[in-house]
């Protein structure tokens, strides 16, 4: 608004200055103005003109944004700069020499028609105002947020993870990064999508706070204009899944869904995780906010959905058959996204909600044991123009330090973005507390609560020791 004021005014006193003013008078005037106006853009946006990756983003985009110029001008509410300079380049170019006079009434009607214009209300927005890392425009010219997808696998451990498969989640890729010791508290779905949501244990105590809006940080990350979108080939009802994510603001579309469409195959646990395929398509095109997005897949939980081979079901071939075929439906939803607009300022992530075990320990499936086969899980971040730098540690903790970390542009404690000296994780078997367990320094310990045992390994459960332990706090 000042720019326009400085315009404004200087014509005003111009128009009262002199009966009439001559033509090339006018030219030195305009040019002024226009003087002023820039220094006062300058001014205003100072913060904006400074940041680096908007700059570098004009100059990338220098030809789309000049076709959209008028457009985004109107949009502003300054359409009447262009006109501006146009008069000026005219003027220059056919009247500079000549003796016309411009009368002083037409120099007021001019002051009314452009304060008219320009401070009529209308959808704007002053750019100063912006203090996030991005703007978003309501036109088609816009700086994204930067924007996230996660694919959520289920109980898809660590060391059944395939390191080939994925032609984006690889370390042979140079804008891929995992994080290597990457755990999970619980081995259960709604617990890990709570500390997913929360950065906190799932507890009773922690649970009463998320539904009082107590600790809730989606809810902020929403009220920064992002879209929330929960894709699930999963019952999303059992154990009130659907409400923990409706809670922190995400619209969720899950197995029910899904089953209506009766277009997908079925079974036990879920529907075929092809069907994520057609929401991304559909996720694609519809997206004009920033967006965070999860795709939740099913067919690795048992029995183990296995489509090219039913046979395997129940077995462990059948899982990893279902982790293989996961992975190259991962590949075909990151090749629909490289198509859209918005696939440069994406950031892929790919984590598991807990692992599984097959005998290993004398544990099966999941739930109980606190050892790897259950609580370690694949971690791989993707983004299409750079490579994430991260710890080699983490846990699912730390995810939402992490998100607010990118989206806010400061530093947050406990993001897996910077070190940890003081990293900690305490380990429950689900349910129970016939297990329990801690996570620091290297070290790992489980205790059987019933005998009272624990056991100490590395991070690679090996070295395995049974060790009298005092002063263990185990308690979430």
């Amino acid at each position: 608004m000042i720019q326009s004021w400085f315009f404004l005014i200087q014509l005003f006193v111009f128009s009262f200055s002199k009966k009439q003013l001559k033509v090339s008078q006018s030219l030195v005037f305009l040019i002024n103005s226009l003087i002023l106006y820039f220094l006062a853009t300058v001014y205003v946006n100072w913060n904006i003109l400074l940041n680096g990756e908007i700059l570098l983003y004009c100059v990338q985009n220098f030809t789309y944004l000049l076709a959209e110029a008028i457009p985004f001008c109107q949009r502003l509410g300054y359409l009447w700069i262009i006109f501006y300079i146009l008069g000026i380049v005219l003027w220059k170019l056919f009247y500079t020499r000549s003796s016309l006079f411009i009368p002083k009434k037409f120099l007021l009607a001019m002051v009314f028609v452009l304060a008219v214009y320009t401070f009529y209300p209308s959808k704007s927005f002053d750019l100063k105002e912006s203090t996030q890392e991005t703007i978003t425009m309501e036109t088609n010219v816009r700086i994204q947020k930067p924007n996230f997808v996660f694919f959520l696998l289920e109980g898809v451990r660590q060391k059944s993870f395939p390191k080939n498969i994925s032609k984006y989640f690889q370390k042979n890729n140079l804008y891929s990064t995992e994080i290597e010791y990457f755990f999970i508290p619980t081995p259960h779905s709604n617990h890990s999508i709570f500390s997913f949501l929360t950065g906190k244990y799932f507890t009773d105590k922690n649970i009463k706070e998320y539904k009082n809006f107590n600790i809730n940080p989606f809810l902020e990350i929403k009220n920064h204009d992002y879209e929330l979108n929960f894709y699930s080939t999963q019952p999303t009802e059992v154990e009130d899944v659907d409400e923990i994510l409706k809670t922190s603001g995400f619209n969720v579309f899950s197995r029910v869904d899904y089953k209506k469409e009766k277009k997908y195959e079925e079974f036990i646990w879920g529907v075929d995780d092809h069907a994520l395929l057609d929401s991304a398509k559909i996720e694609t095109k519809k997206s004009k906010r920033p967006f965070f997005t999860i795709y939740q897949f099913s067919n690795t939980h048992s029995p183990y959905f296995c489509k090219k081979n039913p046979s395997l079901e129940q077995k462990i071939e059948g899982y990893h058959c279902a982790i293989v075929s996961n992975l190259e439906i991962i590949d075909q939803i990151l090749d629909i996204y490289s198509s859209s607009r918005d696939f440069g300022s994406t950031y892929f992530i790919l984590v598991s909600d807990h692992g599984e075990s097959f005998g290993e320990h004398g544990f099966w499936k999941h739930n109980f044991s606190l050892y790897n086969e259950e609580i370690r899980v694949p971690f791989w971040i993707f983004h299409p123009k750079k490579k994430i730098l991260m710890r080699n540690y983490g846990s699912i903790l730390e995810l939402i330090p992490t998100i607010q970390e990118i989206i806010y542009e400061g530093k947050v404690s406990n993001s897996l973005l910077r070190e940890n000296k003081h990293f900690e994780l305490k380990l429950k078997s689900w349910k129970s507390n016939d297990f329990m367990g801690m996570i620091q320094a290297q070290k790992k310990w489980i205790t059987e609560t019933k005998s009272n045992r624990t056991v100490e390994m590395n991070w690679d459960d090996e070295n395995i020791k049974e060790v009298k332990v005092n002063s263990l706090n185990l308690e979430n």
